[in-house]
């Protein structure tokens, strides 16, 4: 057997570190370690991720949803993403016992939430 690639070492690793005691991948926990990590040393979405100067451009209301169980965009993130909008312009909501996908979890008061924010 021939010697790995950056690619295929990096992967491996994020998956032994996703194994759970019973043998099954923890899918969530996965992913986001794909995502925030990469598999080599040049990936990484969030490594080089940085919009903090992009959101005081914004000169409309902004609805920022989250769970307070995201593990995605953790809810100190999410506060974070609303310190960096124009105060008068953000809108925030954290839903509880939600992860990433409010719409999933928590699917009416989302709406609800939508719909009572386009309605401002």
């Amino acid at each position: 057997m021939g010697q790995r690639s950056d690619t295929a070492n990096g992967t491996i690793a994020i998956l032994r570190r996703n194994i759970t005691t019973n043998g099954s991948v923890r899918g969530t926990s996965c992913l986001i370690d794909f995502w925030r990590n990469g598999v080599n040393e040049r990936d990484g979405a969030l490594k080089s991720f940085d919009f903090r100067a992009s959101p005081m451009k914004v000169r409309s209301p902004v609805p920022v949803l989250g769970g307070e169980e995201d593990t995605a965009c953790p809810i100190q993130d999410q506060r974070d993403i609303v310190s960096f909008l124009p105060p008068a312009l953000a809108a925030y909501l954290a839903f509880a016992n939600c992860g990433h996908g409010m719409y999933f979890d928590h699917p009416e008061e989302t709406e609800s939430a939508i719909r009572q924010f386009l309605a401002e």
